[in-house]
């Protein structure tokens, strides 16, 4: 099934038969023989195919292969618009390099992030750091969202408060 899956996302021959005595070595070997562009799109494909296979475990609900490399394809399209339409991410300059500064003794940073994808809805992330920087606690999870990039923003901040709320922390900066 994955070879006929990539063979459909337009993966040639040569990288879905290759023989190898391992999935760590055909990744190697996938690595060197694709751009990083394609390389890119094998990787969303098998993580693609993963969620196929968790579906039909979990739910028993069994998604179309087409459907397995669409929602590659519409998170490649994504990956690239956000990568500057295909330039390798390190090929350009950063106007600046994000540094995280601690929070005033006493007080509880929350860093929060939120994304959102048409194909795989909407991600949030949370960690909380005293003023030394130390990790207090964080997680990750899916949420459901209105459709888009800033709602997915505005409920990480939401869940990052209740999460300072939920550790009695009272003076916390977002």
């Amino acid at each position: 099934m994955s070879t006929g899956t990539l063979h459909l996302g337009g993966f040639p021959t040569s990288v879905t038969d290759s023989r190898t005595d391992s999935i760590f070595d055909w990744l190697v070997a996938a690595a060197r023989s694709l751009s990083w562009e394609d390389f890119a799109k094998l990787v969303l494909i098998l993580w693609n195919l993963w969620n196929r296979r968790n579906l039909w475990i979990h739910d028993s609900r069994l998604q179309p292969v087409w459907a397995t490399v669409t929602a590659a394809s519409l998170l490649h399209g994504d990956f690239l618009a956000a990568n500057d339409n295909g330039k390798h991410p390190r090929a350009r300059p950063l106007l600046s390099t994000p540094t995280w500064s601690p929070p005033p003794a006493g007080t509880i940073a929350i860093t929060v992030d939120g994304a959102f994808t048409q194909a795989q809805g909407a991600g949030i992330g949370v960690v909380a750091r005293d003023s030394a920087g130390t990790v207090l606690g964080g997680f990750a999870q899916h949420s459901v969202v209105p459709g888009s990039s800033a709602s997915a923003e505005a409920a990480a901040v939401l869940v990052g408060l209740h999460f300072a709320c939920e550790q009695g922390w009272s003076t916390v900066v977002i």
